[in-house]
C-alpha cells in the first residue's frame, strides 16, 4: 500500500546523501594545491582539473578517472554554472579573479564552490535515480494519491490554490511537489545542525 511516508525516506536516502556530504568534504580537505598561489589561468586551469580529478577519484560513491583535459572542460562547464563570486559576479571569470586576489576569497573558496557543486549534483543523481525506480512516471492513480497526501500532510504550508483546488490540476507536478518539500526539510535540517544554533535553549 503506498505511504508517503515510507517515498519520502527513500527519497530522502538520509544515510546515502551524508555519505556524499562526508566523503565530498573529505576529499576537498585533503586535497592540496601544488602552487602557494594562481598567478595566472593556466595556473588556474590546471589546479582546477587536478582538484577535479582528485575529488573524482577519492570523493564520489562510484569513483570516476577523467583525464586532465576532461576534468579542465567539466571544471569550466562547473564555474559556469554554479560559481557565484563578489559583488555579484558569477561564472568563470568571477572565480578566477577571486583565486588571484590573495587578500580576498581565493583559491580555497573557488575550490569550496565546485566541491559544493559537485556534491549538489551528486545528490541530485541520487535523487533522481531512487524517482525512477519508485514511482512509475506513467501511474496516474498514484500520482494523484501523492498530491492528495502531499496537501493533506502540508497544508499549512502550502499555497490555498493547491490546497483547495482540485488534486487533478496539479497531478502533473507530483515530483515538483516532492522536491520543494524534500529541499524544504533540507534547509530546515542544515539549520538544526548550525553549530550557531542551539534548539530548544
Amino acid at each position: 500500500m503506498f505511504s508517503l511516508d515510507e517515498l519520502f525516506a527513500q527519497l530522502r536516502g538520509a544515510s546515502v546523501i551524508r555519505i556524499i556530504h562526508e566523503r565530498i568534504d573529505e576529499a576537498r580537505r585533503h586535497f592540496k594545491t601544488g602552487l602557494m598561489e594562481i598567478k595566472s589561468h593556466r595556473d588556474f586551469n590546471q589546479q582546477t582539473a587536478l582538484f577535479i580529478q582528485y575529488l573524482y577519484s577519492d570523493g564520489l560513491l562510484a569513483p570516476r578517472r577523467i583525464s586532465l583535459r576532461a576534468a579542465m572542460a567539466e571544471g569550466l562547464d562547473l564555474l559556469e554554472r554554479h560559481y557565484e563570486g563578489n559583488g555579484g559576479m558569477q561564472g568563470y571569470d568571477a572565480a578566477y579573479l577571486d583565486a588571484v586576489d590573495s587578500q580576498g576569497r581565493g583559491f580555497d573558496f573557488v575550490l569550496s564552490q565546485l566541491a559544493e557543486g559537485i556534491r549538489d549534483r551528486e545528490i541530485f543523481r541520487y535523487t533522481n535515480g531512487q524517482f525512477s525506480v519508485l514511482i512509475d512516471p506513467s501511474d496516474w492513480n498514484t500520482h494523484k494519491r501523492i498530491v492528495e497526501e502531499i496537501v493533506e500532510k502540508y497544508v499549512a504550508f502550502l499555497p490555498d490554490d493547491i490546497c483547495f483546488g482540485s488534486p487533478d490540476r496539479f497531478i502533473n507536478y507530483y515530483r515538483d511537489l516532492i522536491e520543494v518539500i524534500l529541499s524544504s526539510d533540507q534547509t530546515i535540517e542544515q539549520v538544526r545542525n548550525s553549530p550557531k544554533i542551539s534548539l530548544g535553549n
